[in-house]
């Protein structure tokens, strides 16, 4: 009972440490990193660049942002190149081989993200809505 009691944590730790070099390792190649465009240079696009960043076990590189808005609105701390506004996106994913497009977009800019949606119906890239969570503290939901 104490050989089990001792040996079983010590062996989960190892082989969580194992698994983890194994994964990092195989999501490090070229072959299985997916490439990811940010739409939208808000808090919440940079935060979604920060943790692409950090976790290279998620196996992305951040490509490029697109925003409409000015070099001057968009601040110096710009995580990845600015590549182009909204109406260049299909042409920014199908050049670059982009297979990832996250929309870090205001829901309240509605057209603006049906339009997008619009011309990236030709593409193969796969779309992921980053909602701005935090705007909910407004309503105080848990």
């Amino acid at each position: 009972m104490v050989y089990w009691t001792v040996g079983t944590p010590l062996l989960q730790i190892a082989t969580y440490a194992l698994l983890g070099k194994l994964l990092h390792k195989l999501f490090s190649s070229e072959a299985h990193v997916e490439r990811v465009m940010v739409v939208g240079l808000n808090d919440t696009g940079r935060r979604l660049a920060k943790e692409v960043h950090s976790r290279s076990q998620y196996g992305m590189q951040l490509v490029c942002f697109a925003d409409d808005r000015s070099g001057e609105r968009l601040g110096a701390d710009v995580p990845a190149p600015v590549m182009g506004g909204l109406a260049d996106v299909a042409d920014l994913v199908k050049n670059n081989d982009i297979s990832r497009i996250y929309v870090a977009l205001p829901m309240a800019s509605q057209p603006r993200i049906l339009k997008l949606l619009d011309d990236l119906r030709d593409t193969t890239a796969s779309i992921y809505f980053v909602p701005d969570l935090f705007i909910f503290d407004l309503i105080q939901a848990r």
